[in-house]
């Protein structure tokens, strides 16, 4: 899926934030790690987790016959528990500054998020991608999901990084 290339450009930072976090006692710059939680909470989260994958292509995958249709209960722990990693992220930067007490918990969190995402990735672009692909020819042709126009088109234009009381993102439309 394209969507996963976007998300480890994501992980790339985490990745290297954790050499520099576990290396030496530099400050590490928050507001870039801030950013990154950011993106992964609203395009790898709110669009590509929840308005793709859990609503159109998971339910499709569990009616398959065989062992496919358990891979959406899997997956989708799976994202609950990287939405818990992206929230502690998203506090523990929002200052602008990640302290000396954080550095290893902070290091913790994002390794594992990072090593999770890879197998998750890797289970969902062999498992669950016919179906997207699928879906996405149907979208194309007038026929599928979001109204014909293409869910990942149709959002990124309203993709914004603010977020309402409730949390939900704030949409340009």
């Amino acid at each position: 899926m394209r969507e996963h290339g976007i998300l480890r450009r994501a992980l790339f930072a985490y990745t290297e934030a954790v050499l520099r976090l576990r290396g030496d006692t530099a400050p590490v710059d928050a507001g870039a790690l801030h950013r990154a939680a950011m993106l992964f909470r609203t395009f790898g989260e709110d669009y590509h987790e929840r308005a793709l994958e859990e609503a159109h292509i998971f339910p499709v995958v569990r009616t398959l016959p065989g062992p496919a249709a358990v891979y959406p209960d899997v997956l989708t722990a799976q994202h609950e528990r990287g939405r818990e990693i992206t929230d502690y992220i998203l506090g523990a930067t929002v200052h602008g500054m990640v302290g000396t007490a954080d550095r290893e918990p902070m290091a913790r969190a994002m390794d594992a998020l990072v090593r999770m995402y890879r197998a998750h990735a890797a289970h969902e672009d062999t498992r669950t991608s016919v179906v997207g692909n699928r879906l996405a020819f149907q979208s194309r042709r007038g026929g599928g999901v979001a109204g014909g126009g293409g869910l990942f088109t149709a959002w990124l234009p309203a993709c914004d990084c603010r977020r309402d009381a409730t949390g939900r993102p704030v949409t340009n439309r």
